[in-house]
């Protein structure tokens, strides 16, 4: 299995195991990057906050409304039997996720991705490598217009396996991540790839 970019603009703001994150003591939700070691007055660490150890995906900065698109890459270069789950969760943020087949193990992987403005796939809906999944946005407990991708190990009713790992049972995917965006490994032209969509992702790059 081979891990890629979900997105064109190709800049990671956070990485598995690491912690940037802050989040206001007093509501409303608000949740910013340090900018040295230590979280500013009136925030306290995110994760600590949250019962992790650290960050437990990839952050991939990303432009409101910019394509992610499914990049996993499996034997033989396809993925079969994937499907697709909806999900949105109580602080409004929204994601999709994409499971695999059962493995001989009875488990299977599960590929969140989340912050999203809106999804482009239905429940239970089979996922192909680079399908279109939905819309980046700052949906939920997030700093900024990103893209939030996580892996874990999930049981036959879709329960997280391992999660006293510090991580709520996400699993580092490093060893099996390239930073390309997947639409270029496949050599596939998205058909809304143009002008805007090129200076947009320079921006969100620089930011």
């Amino acid at each position: 299995m081979k891990i890629y970019r979900p997105i064109a603009t190709n800049k990671i703001t956070q990485r598995f195991g690491e912690n940037k994150a802050c989040i206001r003591i007093y509501p409303p939700i608000k949740i910013i990057y340090k900018t040295g070691l230590l979280c500013p007055t009136g925030y306290t660490d995110f994760y600590s906050k949250s019962g992790l150890i650290g960050h437990n995906g990839y952050d991939f900065k990303a432009w409101r409304g910019e394509p992610v698109y499914f990049p996993v890459v499996g034997d033989f270069g396809r993925v079969d039997g994937w499907t697709a789950m909806n999900e949105v969760d109580s602080n409004g943020g929204r994601g999709v996720n994409v499971f695999s087949p059962q493995s001989g193990l009875g488990e299977f992987k599960k590929f969140r991705f989340w912050h999203l403005k809106s999804s482009a796939v239905d429940d239970d809906q089979q996922i192909k490598t680079g399908q279109l999944l939905g819309y980046a946005d700052s949906t939920g407990a997030s700093s900024s217009d990103h893209v939030h991708c996580d892996m874990k190990i999930v049981d036959s009713e879709k329960n997280s396996l391992n999660t006293e790992n510090g991580y709520f049972g996400a699993v580092d995917f490093t060893p099996d991540f390239e930073n390309r965006f997947i639409l270029d490994v496949l050599g596939i032209r998205p058909p809304e790839f143009g002008f805007w969509q090129r200076l947009q992702n320079y921006l969100a790059m620089l930011k």
